[in-house]
């Protein structure tokens, strides 16, 4: 889609002129009685304190916190409805640009809501489910397919609570994601803090399936809880597209880098004729910055790159070009056989 409002617009998340989400910020909206508006926590303590011990909004903020290490948003619906939850959206973009949403609803409807916000604000969302089966796991990623979305699975129990939910893997895994360094960390094993123990124990077999159908299974790794692999829902879409963004590191680095080409171009190109002199200029621009995220790790390859005015639109540069991303290291096969 290009826009007709000035500015430099990316076709991978379209909001290019929009002020930048926080990748390491988190914000959680769930149910809970008390504290309206947004509020921004910085403690288990607060939570409870804000929105008593037993509210699902005071569990998932426990364990967002553990995970992410710095204070998370947090915004209180009194429904489970997605008119509750569109009401919530709208006052938490007013008042912060959060990079990791977590919703305690596994209404589909809701989490369609959480799609078409992650997707317009250029953000993550990362939500769960209560009492799923595999397979209903599987039909809901496929119903979401979406590059910007996690589902997680099975239910969990956190540590001191009497209640295992889907909501709190999603505000767990929701921290971990926040938390990350870099967009190339390998997001397998992925340590999860603040749970004690799962409502299922998935088989290879089940394991297979949600892996292939971009669903993220909280599972026991190495004696700790952890997220085995982080993927999106786009996994299900079909074609190259669904596999290339199957794995989240494809959304995070292609978040990074088109935020970068973005603002470097707007800076220097801001009253600029479309000219060969400015295309070329503009070609040299994005070189910078691809060789530069090749130098850093977080691009292997890049190419194709063209800079060319669109033959319709005396006004339009359009820029394209290719990349691929360091393939995360998740499984080595070994395979013996001996000889006589």
């Amino acid at each position: 889609m290009i826009h007709e409002r000035p500015g430099v617009w990316s076709a991978f998340g379209a909001q290019g002129t929009t002020e930048l989400t926080d990748r390491r910020l988190a914000a959680v909206i769930a149910p809970a009685d008390a504290a309206e508006g947004v509020q921004l926590v910085h403690s288990a303590a607060e939570a409870v304190s804000l929105y008593g011990g037993n509210a699902l909004l005071t569990r998932m903020l426990k364990l967002c916190l553990a995970n992410c290490g710095d204070p998370v948003y947090a915004v209180a619906v009194d429904e489970d409805t997605k008119v509750a939850y569109e009401t919530a959206l709208t006052a938490l973009f007013a008042a912060a640009k959060p990079g990791v949403l977590i919703v305690g609803s596994a209404r589909e409807d809701v989490q369609l809501l959480l799609r078409e916000t992650a997707e317009a604000n250029e953000c993550l969302g990362v939500a769960g489910m209560k009492g799923a089966s595999a397979d209903a796991l599987v039909a809901r990623a496929k119903a979401l397919c979406c590059a910007r979305i996690v589902l997680t699975g099975p239910d969990v129990l956190a540590q001191d609570e009497a209640v295992a939910d889907g909501f709190c893997a999603a505000a767990a895994v929701g921290g971990a994601i926040a938390s990350l360094s870099t967009p190339v960390v390998p997001l397998h094993d992925v340590a999860l803090f603040g749970l004690q123990s799962l409502s299922a124990l998935y088989t290879d077999d089940e394991l297979d399936k949600l892996l292939q159908a971009g669903v993220t299974p909280v599972q026991l790794s190495g004696g700790r809880m952890c997220a085995l692999r982080i993927l999106t829902t786009r996994a299900t879409a079909e074609g190259p597209e669904g596999e290339s963004f199957r794995s989240l590191n494809a959304t995070l680095v292609t978040d990074e880098l088109l935020r970068d080409l973005r603002a470097a171009l707007a800076a220097r190109f801001r009253a600029a004729q479309n000219s060969t002199l400015t295309r070329t200029a503009i070609r040299s621009a994005v070189l910078l910055v691809l060789q530069d995220y090749r130098a850093r790790g977080w691009l292997s390859a890049f190419g194709d790159l063209r800079v060319y005015a669109d033959a319709g639109d005396a006004s339009l540069c359009r820029v394209e070009f290719t990349y691929s991303i360091p393939a995360g290291l998740h499984r080595i096969a070994l395979s013996a056989q001996m000889t006589g």
